[in-house]
């Protein structure tokens, strides 16, 4: 088990644990984009492909943000409208 990734305080996320979980995904370095397929989020290093994920990581990635899409569509829309650049989700 990966203690990187935070692991919301309920099995469904409600709006504020979901916003919570963004902000402390980012505050660790781990920010991304909820559309975005977590086991192809990386950074190219040289010529190498380094993800920020290990696959471990991604399958939980996946299993929260699958539970946030599903009872809370509105909250995941409204954290990508909040932006993720500099600033965004402080």
């Amino acid at each position: 088990m990966t203690h990187r990734i935070p692991i919301p305080a309920t099995a469904e996320p409600d709006h504020d644990q979901a916003v919570a979980w963004f902000r402390e995904m980012k505050a660790k370095g781990l920010h991304f984009h909820p559309e975005d397929d977590p086991r192809t989020i990386g950074n190219v290093i040289g010529t190498d492909f380094v993800p920020l994920f290990t696959p471990e990581e991604a399958f939980i990635v996946i299993g929260i943000i699958s539970t946030m899409y599903t009872e809370h569509p509105e909250t995941i829309w409204e954290i990508i409208d909040a932006g993720f650049g500099e600033g965004g989700l402080s």
